[in-house]
């Protein structure tokens, strides 16, 4: 735009830089108040009712300076910008105190009657000691503005956010700047001071409001100047044209807004039209989203009015209201039934209201269920199913399942269920075609059904067996989809269904270890009462990482079949603990006829061929050999002359305990599975006699207390899962005593 004016063409150069970085964010127009009876009833200079407060703020860039505000001509075309203010009825001005620049009313009378509400323009100052800010940024609360002296101002209608007497938008000021009018004539802001005139149109078309020797800039960090407030019970609009510098690099930037010239800037922020419609649009869902019948559509909508507040968002569905939101976010919901479409219709706080785009969603009841198992199960059914609002009067289904046949294929088997129809009413048939990964199924009548037979209602349609292949790892998934389901009718008519929901196939590993303990001897059960702790010895059972060195913070105990669950993701071993008091009298159970037992091993007695578990009682000491050593410890045990075993990992030769190491072992543990399966269990093929391998008196096994539960946990594979019985082994009791009764304290 070239400027007419040549004072103002001085003033307003036309030859600024066009900068990469626009410093102008937009005009904010804030409603400030909303006048009420008693506002309008009082004898105090009184407001009209509803009449509304507005503020207008000019937002910049940081580091953004404002420099004019002006209406001008462009000089090559002849067409005007003009800078308006303007309302469909009077601005409302308060003769008391109020004046034309809002810099002008004295601080200390903005708390009497409805001098606050005063139309007037400004340099960003609110008075001549404040500086106005929107009400959210007021870090001062209501002061200076309230109490008001004569209790007016009071309305907190929430269409003007914040009220006034909480947050009255107004902080303390040292600014000292003012408008200088070039080209424009004083009497024309008349109507912002003399309530004789009625004015209620402010046009500026060759002129400016500048302020280049005090340039403005906002009190705070989002660099918001206020440049006027205007009170009318009318419709409020206005256009502006801005001049603004980057106090920085000095660049100027004009912002213009109707014809901007080249070199100016323009943005649809600068006019602001009195009833505009508002915009609406939905967010979610998307156009074209697919639901099943009975889901929940959970829809949102963004709404704006440039002019005013948006009053409610009302949602529709295929034109039946969903219900009202009055407040962002806008939402609403409905349960999928059918095909349709959703529209939003925002009604600004002036009535005028604004329709949105629709967005489609497509519904039908048909989908394939997830499904998640154990991964060391080789088949798995899928099962097709109708959902929501369900169907009535179909009498037979063609439908297309794609699978993905490096992982699972079809094995052929389909089960009917009778969630829709008597099975014995209905056949299947199939065909499998592995290069398209598809796989045809017919769902039809037989000649079992009568006239009149459809079927109907929601639930499992059909189960479609599959079988994992090769590929499909122990923690993994594949989707099966149905590319297309058609209906058929009585009638002959079909009806076809193409977007329909996929389902998961996923395995998972089974972490839930099921372990029990019982006494080697007789099976019993190693039992404990959590209820009642003092009737059993307690035995600790804790997860424990491979290396046997970290430990999970879970303990374990058996119950009272002796039966525990462990979470595998607590670890893969197994550290138990189960020790009897020093001070406890073993004779009823460990006494001189186990050492006599110890003492036939060790002369090669054919009469006695003794268990593993028996070995590994014997070896109290826990030294891998059966020795006069070990009979010497078990009478020495049973006469409490030693009050726990001396035993190799814990104590030196001399006899002195190793530092650092805990309490002797009374009791070990094997699993039935290591009995069973490990060689160094089994007996010597030449017992007595070692053969390097099984058990005899010159090699007993070297029982842990961290136990393996056998269980591979790496996340590759895929164990099978069983109950792992773990058999006790009290150490010196050689003959089983303690099957007796379980005797307290052991």
């Amino acid at each position: 735009m070239k400027l007419k004016s040549s004072i103002l063409f001085l003033i307003l150069c036309t030859c600024a830089k066009i900068g990469a970085q626009p410093g102008f964010e937009g005009i904010v127009i804030e409603k400030y108040y909303i006048a009420d009876l008693n506002d309008s009833s009082t004898p105090f200079f009184p407001v009209p009712v509803d009449a509304v407060t507005y503020r207008v703020y000019v937002d910049m860039a940081p580091q953004w300076e404002l420099q004019a505000i002006f209406g001008a001509t462009n000089g090559s075309s002849g067409e005007i910008d003009t800078l308006v203010i303007r309302s469909t009825q009077p601005f409302f001005n308060n003769e008391d105190r109020g004046m034309i620049f809002g810099y002008s009313i004295p601080t200390n009378t903005i708390d009497e009657n409805t001098v606050l509400l005063d139309s007037w323009f400004s340099t960003g100052r609110s008075s001549s000691l404040t500086e106005g800010v929107v009400k959210p940024e007021d870090t001062n609360g209501a002061i200076p503005a309230f109490p008001n002296l004569n209790g007016l101002l009071q309305n907190n209608d929430p269409a003007a956010g914040i009220p006034i007497n909480t947050n009255d938008g107004n902080i303390s000021s040292i600014s000292t700047a003012t408008w200088s009018l070039i080209g424009i004539n004083p009497t024309d802001f008349l109507i912002f001071d003399n309530t004789n005139l009625n004015g209620n149109e402010l046009i500026i078309s060759n002129g400016a409001l500048t302020s280049f020797t005090t340039p403005l800039q906002g009190p705070n960090a989002t660099n918001k100047v206020l440049i006027g407030q205007f009170t009318t019970a009318g419709a409020f609009s206005g256009q502006l044209n801005l001049q603004i510098r980057n106090t920085i690099s000095g660049e100027i930037q004009q912002w213009i807004a109707e014809t901007p010239d080249v070199g100016q800037y323009t943005s649809p922020d600068l006019s602001w039209q009195a009833d505009q419609p508002p915009i609406v649009n939905i967010t979610s869902p998307t156009d074209g989203a697919y639901y099943l019948s009975g889901q929940t559509v959970s829809v949102t909508a963004q709404a704006t009015d440039i002019d005013s507040a948006i009053l409610q968002v009302e949602f529709f569905f295929n034109g039946t209201s969903l219900g009202v939101d009055d407040s962002p976010p806008y939402e609403g919901s409905f349960v999928a039934a059918t095909n349709g479409e959703i529209t939003a219709v925002a009604t600004g706080d002036f009535g005028v209201q604004t329709t949105s785009a629709p967005v489609y969603i497509t519904v039908n009841p048909y989908g394939v269920d997830d499904v998640e198992q154990f991964c060391n199960k080789e088949r798995v059914c899928i099962p097709i199913t109708v959902f929501g609002a369900g169907i009535t009067d179909v009498i037979g289904f063609d439908i297309t399942l794609i699978f993905d046949n490096t992982m699972i294929i079809p094995t052929g088997i389909i089960l009917k269920s009778d969630d829709l129809l008597d099975p014995a009413l209905y056949s299947t048939d199939f065909s499998i075609d592995l290069l398209q990964q598809q796989m045809q199924i017919a769902v039809y009548l037989n000649e079992l059904a009568p006239l009149g037979t459809f079927f109907s209602g929601i639930g499992e349609l059909v189960c479609v067996e599959f079988v994992k292949r090769p590929a499909f790892g122990a923690v993994d998934s594949t989707v099966i989809r149905i590319a297309s389901i058609q209906e058929s009718f009585a009638g002959g008519s079909v009806v076809q269904y193409d977007s329909i929901l996929p389902g998961i196939f996923s395995t998972v590993r089974n972490t839930t270890f099921l372990g029990s303990l019982a006494f080697w001897a007789d099976n019993s059960p190693m039992v404990y009462d959590m209820d009642n702790p003092m009737d059993f010895l307690v035995t600790t059972i804790t997860g424990m990482n491979t290396t046997c060195d970290t430990s999970s913070i879970n303990v374990l105990h058996p119950d009272l079949d002796g039966a525990f669950i462990h979470d595998l993701e607590n670890g893969a071993h197994l550290l138990m603990d189960r020790d009897i008091e020093d001070t406890t009298d073993v004779q009823a159970v460990i006494n001189s006829f186990d050492a006599f037992l110890v003492r036939k091993v060790l002369i090669d007695n054919p009469g006695f061929i003794p268990s593993i578990f028996q070995m590994i009682a014997m070896d109290v000491n826990m030294d891998g050999v059966i020795s006069a050593g070990d009979v010497s410890q078990i009478n020495q045990r049973t006469l409490l002359i030693t009050d726990e075993y001396r035993q190799a990992w814990n104590y030196n030769v001399d006899g002195t305990p190793i530092a650092g190491s805990s309490s002797s072992k009374d009791w070990l543990f094997v699993s039935k599975s290591t009995i069973e399966f490990d060689p160094a269990y089994a007996r010597s093929n030449v017992f007595p006699k070692d053969d390097g391998v099984g058990y005899s008196k010159y090699r007993v096994p070297q029982v842990p207390s961290c136990l393996w539960t056998g269980i591979d946990n790496r996340p590759n594979a895929c164990p099978d899962l069983v109950i792992e019985t773990f058999y006790g082994i009290l150490l010196g009791d050689v003959n089983g005593n303690y099957r007796f009764g379980h005797h307290a304290g052991f």
